[in-house]
């Protein structure tokens, strides 16, 4: 089985992430697919009812035609992207400015968490940087 590697800026909102990719041993891949009207940024817990799944979820299921164009189209991206990427791919995280380039391997698959670790980490990060 041939390997592939994948080059991730983990740099969401133009924040670096990596820190907290580091910490708890995670590569996040795209943003979460809201559900219509259940938008609450500060949740931590119980996070499955309030996104689509979109290792399940399939473009040409009826959730994507929920979603407005520009935004489907990202989502389609983020979705087709996990669907290619497999156990034992390498994913390079490159730190240019520190003059670092992180370098790690695929090790389970995609997953939305419901009660992520690292949910306090990331509203956290994103209330420094007052997203």
């Amino acid at each position: 089985m041939s390997q592939s590697a994948l080059y991730m800026k983990c740099r969401p909102q133009a924040v670096d992430a990596w820190p907290i990719a580091e910490k708890y041993n995670r590569v996040f891949i795209g943003y979460p697919v809201w559900k219509p009207d259940t938008l609450d940024e500060n949740i931590t817990t119980g996070l499955k009812r309030y996104f689509y799944d979109i290792s399940i979820e399939t473009p040409s299921s009826k959730v994507w035609h929920l979603l407005k164009r520009g935004y489907r189209s990202m989502v389609t991206r983020h979705s087709n992207l996990i669907m290619k990427i497999k156990i034992g791919d390498f994913v390079i995280i490159p730190r240019p400015g520190d003059g670092n380039c992180h370098i790690s391997k695929i090790i389970s698959g995609f997953e939305v968490s419901d009660s992520p670790d690292w949910a306090e980490d990331y509203l956290e990060l994103r209330r420094d940087n007052k997203l």
